[in-house]
């Protein structure tokens, strides 16, 4: 991810060619091969299945006890969209359980780049640090997919017409700001007299949080197709299928025995200081969801995930190095002023 961590490592380590590949931010670098499976990892069918991804290491741990539908249905975004909800039938959660999750993949090569999460009809919401060594033009944005090499029929693909990048995010500094607005170009569908996406049971939006909504050892939920263990990560393959992992979020003052004061106030950390196996993001999952559920069973986008000290996607880090994320809810104001703007930069 950053240098600032990688001096450190570069002292103590060997292999010094995995280092560049698994650096601290939770992107995919440029250069990796990008191979499907990981035969050595239990398939873990995250849109839905077996909450046990978070981060690319989205590993072990389950949610089920998260995934309650809520009674009611009041929150919406513009128009009466609803967001935020998820369909269980039968005590079994679908395969459209998150359908806010977004992919970005270079439009040249088809590879994966990060993740997003949908947060109206045309916007998406991701890490800056994505585009670091891409344009928006070189990307691409899909929506409603589980599976990075199936065809699925419940699929949107869409450009990215334009994108408000936070003024104050600077690649060379610790990831502080690291968020970035997106907006897709879309068509207005026939029926539907507004421009956007097209909202289905796979395809929905999460909803934005409002101020300090949930404290440290929320249970929350992170989802990605990034890395999940050392050994897939030095062979450079990605999951196909969706994963999840049940994370609690964790005090600023306790992630500061891990980081210090690179952690700022515009920083969440989720996932477990210590443990034998920790669920985590790392590699492929960069921007990808952070969502808790509020008292009304909605799902709320609390963090963007950015970056960690797990560079190696170990599912037992001998260190504390929890995942740390851009907390949503310090940006909401940001966030609205610019999905209502006129005008934004390609």
């Amino acid at each position: 991810m950053s240098c600032l961590f990688l001096r450190r490592w570069l002292t103590a380590n060997v292999c010094i060619c995995i280092l560049f590949v698994s650096g601290i931010c939770r992107a995919i670098p440029h250069h990796t091969n990008m191979n499907e499976g990981d035969t050595d990892m239990k398939d873990i069918l995250g849109s839905g299945d077996d909450p046990s991804l978070k981060q690319d290491n989205i590993i072990s741990n389950t949610g089920r006890d998260l995934l309650k539908m809520a009674q009611t249905d009041t929150d919406s975004i513009g128009g009466g969209l609803q967001c935020g909800t998820t369909r269980i039938v039968g005590g079994h959660v679908t395969e459209a359980h998150w359908p806010w999750q977004a992919e970005l993949y270079v439009k040249k090569t088809g590879r994966h780049l990060c993740g997003g999460t949908l947060i109206g009809r045309e916007h998406v919401l991701t890490a800056a640090h994505c585009f670091d060594s891409y344009d928006t033009a070189e990307v691409m944005v899909r929506l409603g997919s589980r599976s990075r090499t199936l065809e699925e029929s419940s699929v949107q693909t869409y450009p990215i017409a334009c994108s408000h990048g936070h003024k104050r995010y600077r690649r060379e500094t610790n990831y502080d700001y690291d968020i970035v607005l997106l907006k897709l170009k879309t068509a207005a569908a026939e029926a539907t007299p507004a421009r956007g996406v097209q909202l289905t049971e796979h395809v929905a939006p999460a909803c934005l949080p409002i101020r300090r909504e949930f404290g440290a050892d929320a249970k929350c939920v992170v989802t990605g197709w990034g890395y999940t263990s050392f050994r897939s990560l030095l062979l450079g393959r990605l999951p196909s299928e969706l994963r999840e992992a049940t994370v609690p979020l964790i005090s600023a003052k306790t992630c500061r025995n891990a980081y210090g004061f690179t952690l700022t106030s515009r920083m969440v950390c989720a996932g477990h200081m210590h443990g034998e196996r920790r669920p985590d993001t790392c590699k492929g999952d960069s921007g990808g969801p952070l969502v808790c559920q509020s008292q009304d069973g909605r799902w709320k986008l609390w963090g963007v995930t950015s970056w960690g000290g797990n560079q190696f996607c170990s599912q037992s880090p001998t260190d504390p190095a929890p995942g740390v994320y851009t907390r949503v809810d310090k940006f909401v104001n940001w966030i609205e002023k610019k999905m209502s703007a006129k005008r934004c930069f390609k």
